[in-house]
């Protein structure tokens, strides 16, 4: 139904990434044919003919030298360098556990410098020279990319006024600050939609300064609404992606869709333009390849820890609660029921009456966990996490995505707080999160689980990424082969050049008495024209030459040449012929 990426592997052969994304990117493979209606299929031994197949990852392919930003445990960076045209350099972040956590995965980490300091502290290094193997030279950076903390936009932040948020917003200005310094060919910055206001406090709008900053420096410029379920996350996570390319440049356009919203999924739309329309909405309704992945899909291998007391599971050491629970706590935690799904405290207890509470499945003697008294309590003056439109204490679907992973599993959030396991009475476990933003499993964190929680909520979801890297990818291979063909195109053309500069009517006084016959008629009729080389290049065409008047140019004669006889330095001199060809002679 559109464009896609199609490769053929033998069966048996290691499917290389980003092929082995399950479809993110718009990757597919085949490996088998199917000979019968009712589904047998055998493996292919070649290609098919009529198969165009996508790039190969295994090509060799000169790649974009990547500072990667705002690093964190790596997730967005590697991802980017899984859609095949980046390759990290450096990476900066000012946690210590991420970024050891970022060089643990690393493949070659001779090839990898890390910086652990602030952002602000890495550019105070290079604007004062004080270059190193962690801080690049101004011209070796191609590609920045980063992640800039996202509390100060983020609508589960209480209040963005404070000092902190402030410095959390500030640091787009940092990521600016780093391309102007940097000047790579490509970038992207990637946020919470938070980030753009609608109508309210637009000169404080940290979303268009970036644009016009962007813009002001000469750089193409675009942003991308996307879902990490549309990629193929487990997870909703909207977020919005910054993308720029230097002039010249094929910027890189939107990932395709390719797995479907959930049922009841709402339209958005972010941003205001001038005629009343929204910036970007959320594409709906799209057709796609397959349907989103729901939270029981994405782990369905992972064995039951019940109640995560044992605090441990063989199989899948990071399976285990990223927080650890009071013993109110998991008695609060029992009394939520399983069934229907997605039950929370506000639906036990309120019911369909949300008026008062009690009409639910909840006891009052259960109610009395939560408060520790069954006399009427004025539903005004509960905390938010017990009010009626609280998800606190709420279980997940587990036939729909997960709720966004944020950096701390909380019972009483009341946001965001559908954390709860479907089936049994614990929290989502440090694997579940991660298999929500799309962490491999052979991938290390480091640190405790709270601290490997952290680093997994800070994450950028790794099926946008490798979406991303590969549009991406596309771009730098166009933009490659384009001047490729510019450059042909300049080589011929100085080789056009050169022909006609050999049969042109040219005059040397070094040979003036080798030719007999010539008449002082004609040599008074010469005609002397000197040429400023300025206005011709080794690019110049053949048909630029004829416009120009047929002079002569130093710059052409040192155009490549072909084993061509050597130029004299002399004056160059020509005679008016007919306007049929101007014969060629030398005096």
């Amino acid at each position: 139904m559109g464009p896609c990426f199609v490769r053929f592997f033998r069966d048996g052969d290691k499917i290389p990434t980003p092929y082995d994304h399950d479809g993110t990117g718009n990757l597919f493979y085949i490996t088998h044919r199917q000979i019968t209606a009712d589904g047998v299929c055998i493996p292919l031994k070649e290609s098919p003919i009529s198969l165009h197949q996508g790039f190969d990852p295994l090509q060799e392919l000169q790649k974009l030298r990547g500072l990667d930003l705002f690093c964190g445990g790596g997730n967005f960076g590697r991802g980017l360098e899984d859609g095949g045209g980046i390759e990290m350099k450096w990476a900066n972040d000012y946690d210590a556990k991420a970024i050891h956590t970022y060089m643990a995965n690393v493949k070659k980490p001779e090839n990898v410098h890390p910086f652990l300091g602030s952002i602000d502290d890495l550019q105070m290094s290079a604007i004062q020279g004080q270059f190193a193997d962690n801080v690049p030279r101004i011209g070796d950076v191609d590609f920045v990319s980063g992640g800039s903390p996202c509390p100060g936009f983020s609508r589960l932040t209480n209040d963005k006024t404070t000092a902190a948020q402030r410095k959390n917003q500030s640091l787009v200005a940092s990521f600016a600050s780093i391309v102007d310094l940097y000047r790579p060919k490509y970038g992207v910055l990637e946020n919470v939609l938070g980030m753009i206001h609608k109508k309210e406090s637009r000169d404080q709008d940290v979303f268009s300064q970036l644009v016009c900053s962007l813009v002001g420096l000469g750089y193409q410029t675009q942003f991308f609404f996307l879902d990490a379920s549309s990629c193929g996350s487990p997870q909703p996570r909207p977020r919005i992606f910054v993308v720029f390319a230097a002039p010249g440049l094929e910027l890189p356009t939107k990932p395709v869709q390719t797995h479907s919203h959930p049922p009841k999924t709402r339209e958005i739309g972010i941003g205001w333009l001038p005629n009343g329309q929204h910036m970007a909405t959320r594409e709906m309704p799209v057709a796609t390849p397959f349907k989103y992945t729901s939270a029981k899909e994405a782990t369905a291998d992972l064995p039951p820890i019940h109640d995560a007391k044992p605090d441990i599971c063989i199989p899948y050491p990071d399976h285990r609660s990223g927080s650890s629970l009071t013993k109110m706590m998991r008695a609060r935690i029992s009394v939520i029921p399983v069934r229907p799904w997605g039950m929370s405290f506000a639906q036990a207890w309120y019911g369909e009456d949300k008026a008062k509470g009690g009409s639910g499945t909840m006891t009052a003697a259960e109610r009395e966990l939560f408060t520790g008294t069954n006399e009427e309590i004025d539903i005004s003056k509960q905390p938010l996490s017990m009010q009626p439109q609280s998800t606190a204490y709420g279980r997940m679907f587990p036939n729909r995505l997960f709720n966004t992973v944020t950096t701390r599993p909380t019972t009483n959030d009341a946001k965001n707080g559908r954390l709860l396991h479907w089936r049994e009475n614990r929290l989502i476990s440090v694997m579940e999160a991660r298999r929500a933003q799309g962490f491999r499993d052979e991938d290390v964190l480091l640190g405790d689980p709270l601290v490997q929680y952290r680093i997994v909520g800070n994450s950028v979801a790794r099926q946008v990424a490798v979406a991303l890297g590969v549009k991406f990818r596309e771009a730098w291979v166009t933009s490659l082969k384009r001047n490729r063909e510019l450059e042909r195109a300049s080589s011929r053309g100085a080789e056009e050049v050169d022909d006609f500069a050999e049969d042109r009517v040219t005059f040397e006084t070094t040979a003036m008495n080798d030719r007999k016959g010539t008449s002082t008629r004609q040599v008074k009729a010469l005609t002397i024209r000197t040429q400023s080389t300025s206005n011709l290049t080794p690019s110049t065409s053949v048909d630029e030459v004829r416009a120009s008047g047929g002079r002569a140019s130093t710059q052409i004669q040192e155009a490549p040449a072909r084993n061509k006889r050597p130029r004299s330095t002399g004056v160059v001199v020509e005679i008016p012929q007919s306007s049929k060809r101007r014969k060629m002679n030398t005096i």
